[in-house]
């Protein structure tokens, strides 16, 4: 019987485990009130054997799964008056600037081949690459925000958008059928 019934299910379920429970924990609450023991041993090796398989899809098809399934916060209970009760999730942004930059090097290899490109701005490329992945930004409000025309982020979200898909695609289906073959899903 297989633990998950689609590679995206386990995939977010092993990029965020650990989030809010087990990597929040201190060592001394740890040891104070350890995890379910076996079970929680079987979690961490199921949580590991499946980001393994992540990186069988290579770098940028890895970041794209992890961006994709990774929660953006996480909560926080450190209780100082600037506190929000959440913070950034390092893991989903660490993989969105990684994201950020590739795309940056493709459209770059593009522009060589003697396509046309649009003026270079990181601050829209990275909100862009943000969006992609579920952030709330609003083309005409980023435009305002790179003193831009919106045509231009159009065209931006365009291009960003083409080259992520293609990659984010081939990387889910590399992995629902390594997660197939190993029997974590149907």
């Amino acid at each position: 019987m297989a633990l998950f019934k689609s590679a995206n299910a386990a995939v977010r379920w092993a990029v965020n485990y650990g989030n809010e429970g087990h990597i929040e924990r201190s060592a001394m609450d740890k040891i104070a009130a350890p995890a379910a023991g076996a079970d929680s041993e079987r979690e961490q090796g199921q949580a590991g054997a499946i980001l393994a398989m992540l990186k069988s899809t290579g770098e940028f098809g890895e970041a794209c799964l992890v961006a994709r399934s990774a929660v953006h916060r996480i909560s926080c209970s450190c209780g100082a008056p600037c506190c929000s009760r959440s913070k950034p999730n390092w893991v989903w942004h660490e993989s969105v600037n990684f994201i950020t930059m590739e795309v940056k090097r493709l459209i770059d290899n593009e522009r060589r081949d003697g396509t046309r490109g649009a003026t270079d701005n990181p601050a829209m490329r990275r909100a862009l690459v943000a969006k992609f992945f579920g952030e709330r930004i609003r083309i005409n409000e980023l435009a305002k925000a790179c003193e831009v025309v919106e045509a231009t982020v159009a065209t931006h979200h365009g291009k960003i958008t083409k080259i992520i898909k293609k990659s984010e695609g081939e990387a889910w289906t590399l992995i629902e059928e390594r997660l197939r073959l190993s029997g974590i899903i149907d």
